[in-house]
């Protein structure tokens, strides 16, 4: 599991610098197949802040949207996933300075559809989350492209 994941966000670190991509280049923390969930940091920084000094609410659904796709690949077996359905709830301001952590969780899989949910929180703050999401995912027939191509 930990092996799948690292390829795909090797493919995050690969794509063109300053593209909404490579500013939501996820960084590996740890998954645990038992309990269908895993943790990823994102480095929010000053391109990610909005007029009032946070983090802008799209980069936050951005990065839980990458989070649970690269989720539902693994859990499609590698196959190409796309969003069907995607909410989020914003409950208090991220800051840059610190590591967004994402936990995403596979909640339920059929045959073609997955259902995940996510939380985010600045580092070192777990008790205070900056938001949650529950997404839907669609996992198409084909396998994915190989990810350990340059995506440039």
């Amino acid at each position: 599991m930990e092996e799948h994941l690292k390829k795909i966000m090797e493919y995050f670190s690969q794509c063109k610098k300053d593209s909404l991509n490579e500013m939501a280049c996820p960084v590996f923390v740890s998954c645990d197949r038992e309990g269908k969930h895993y943790l990823a940091g994102y480095n929010p920084d000053e391109r990610t802040v909005n007029p009032n000094g946070v983090i802008h609410g799209g980069w936050i659904a951005t990065v839980m949207d990458n989070a649970m796709g690269i989720f539902a690949n693994y859990y499609g077996e590698g196959r190409m996933t796309q969003t069907v359905s995607f909410q989020i709830s914003y409950l208090r301001p991220g800051i840059v300075g610190k590591r967004l952590m994402v936990k995403t969780y596979l909640m339920k899989q059929g045959k073609t559809m997955q259902y995940l949910n996510a939380e985010a929180w600045m580092e070192g703050r777990e008790d205070k989350p900056v938001a949650t999401a529950t997404g839907v995912y669609y996992t198409k027939e084909e396998k994915s492209e190989d990810h350990s191509k340059n995506p440039k």
